[in-house]
Formats: C-alpha cells, structure tokens, sequence
C-alpha cells in the first residue's frame, strides 16, 4: 500500500518565483555515468535550486541527476525542468503525490543501468563540490563495501550554518559490518540520506526503501543494505542538511514513533544477519530468517 506524503504543504514562498541560472561556458555533455544522484522534491521551489547547482558544482564528471517531483502544486517541476533543458546530465521525472521512500524508489529505478552508485539528495539539502569524488575514491578502495558513509552540517534557510533539533552522530571510521551497526542506541544516524553513496549492486538487492515506514526509512533502507556487505564511515563533511519550519524532523511525536516502529524490526534484521553467516557455512536458513522476509 502506497502511503500519502508526510511532508506538510510548504507556503507559496513571496516575491518572483526563482528561475534555473543561465549555464557558464559551452554546454556539457554526456560522460560515462559513474553515480546516478537521485532527487527527490516536494513544493520545494525555495530550496532545489540551490541543491541542483550543489551537484552541477562537482569536482566529479561522471554523474546523473535524476530529478523525480512528487506531485508539487508549487513551481518545483517548472524549475526542475528548465535546468534540464539545458543540462543533457539532467533528467526529470514526476508523478502524483505518494511519499518520501516511493519517490526515491522511482529515482532508483530509473537510474542509468551502467552507474556503479547511487546517492539519494534530498530537495533542500546541497552537497560539499568534491562530495561525490571523495565517495566514490573511498567506495573504489573497497570493492565488497556496500556503502561508503560521510558526515552532514546543519545549515538554515539562508545557507548558513545553524544549530539543528538532532546532533549528527559523532564521526566514526573504518569498516562496520551490521551487527556492529545495529547496536547504536538512536539508529544509525543515517539522516540525511545524502551522506551515503550506495553500490548500485547493494541497494538494488536491498530492494529499494520500504514504502510501508513512515519515518526514519533512511535507517531502515541502510540495514538492508549493510545486510550484503560492511559499510565504510569516513570523517569528512560532504553534506549541508537544511534546517526549516517544514522539516518532518520539527514534528517530534512523529519521529518518536517512527523510531520505535523501527526499533521493532532490528530482531529481524539480526536474525537475517545471523541466518546468512549461517547459510555461508551450509547451514539451512528457515524461511521467516531469510532477508525477503524482511
């Protein structure tokens, strides 16, 4: 069952409604597509423009940006669609609105088959100029990681750097497999979903974000993932986290609740690591045990 989006309606914001920047110098081309950079936007006119130029900014070549609205009544999809135009890098999807994790699954599923990555942006966050070439370098150094896993900074509405509601976990290095993962005692800090790069191969075996969670799907997709190989956490800020007054995060009853919903389902993800460290030693795996059970 597909779930409506949570994310509360954003304010018409004031003034003339912002338009894609003219492109500098000759028009880019079409380069081999390392990572597929998936992002997601509802009624998010105030801040994607910022977030689109954050990935046109990188220092890395060979990316895509799948743009994929989900059913903004703002001028989300008209911006979106002018940068496009001018960036043959740049796709655009949309459909109705249905929420956060079946948007990113579309992104997902969209993405270029010959991507060895992918990175889920969020519509009103930005990533640091050299973020994807410092992920993609750390994730080509692992070759069995399924996920490479940096740091965020908090910035408000202006850009600037700010105080947010939640501390970012505190930095952590080297090579985690999910047992060790899953014993953080607020999740695992994956928030926001930018500071992971993906190994295609990984996510897709995951089988994407579970569209049945409201909240905190984020840690929930990555200990799927971490399911089929060990995680990489690197020190480095690469991911500026937007602070405003529509952030599902402000709504803390919400959040709680989500949080124990996935507190709930760690057994599982426990009996499924177990099972497959098992069944590498040609133990048989009961059915409820196996990861499609998840």
């Amino acid at each position: 069952m597909l779930l409506p989006s949570l994310r509360p309606d954003v304010p018409a914001p004031k003034g003339p409604a912002p338009t894609a920047p003219a492109p500098k110098g000759p028009a880019p081309t079409v380069s081999v597509v390392l990572i597929s950079v998936v992002l997601i936007s509802y009624n998010q006119e105030r801040f994607v423009g910022p977030a689109v130029e954050s990935v046109l900014a990188q220092t890395l070549a060979g990316w895509e940006l799948l743009c994929v609205d989900d059913g903004s009544t703002d001028g989300t999809p008209d911006l979106l669609a002018a940068y496009a135009a001018r960036d043959p890098r740049i796709r655009t999807l949309a459909h109705p609105n249905q929420g956060l994790s079946y948007t990113r699954n579309a992104g997902l599923h969209a993405a270029d088959l010959a991507g060895r990555a992918v990175l889920f942006l969020d519509g009103d966050d930005t990533l640091s100029p050299h973020a994807l070439e410092t992920l993609l370098f750390h994730l080509a150094r692992e070759p069995d990681a399924a996920a490479v896993v940096a740091r965020a900074e908090h910035i408000g509405p202006d850009g600037l750097p700010c105080e947010g509601r939640f501390p970012f976990p505190e930095p952590r290095e080297g090579r985690k497999e999910l047992s060790e993962m899953i014993e953080r005692p607020w999740g695992m800090g994956m928030y926001p979903a930018s500071i992971a790069l993906y190994a295609r191969w990984a996510a897709e075996a995951a089988g994407g974000y579970n569209a049945s969670m409201r909240a905190c799907e984020d840690d929930d997709f990555a200990l799927r993932v971490a399911l089929h190989g060990p995680f990489v956490f690197i020190p480095d800020v690469l991911t500026q986290y937007r602070r405003h007054d529509s952030n599902v995060t402000n709504r803390q009853e919400f959040v709680e609740c989500a949080y124990r919903q996935a507190v709930k389902r760690r057994p599982w993800y426990r009996r499924a690591w177990n099972a497959g460290r098992g069944a590498a030693l040609g133990r048989p795996v009961a059915p409820e045990d196996r990861i499609e059970a998840l």
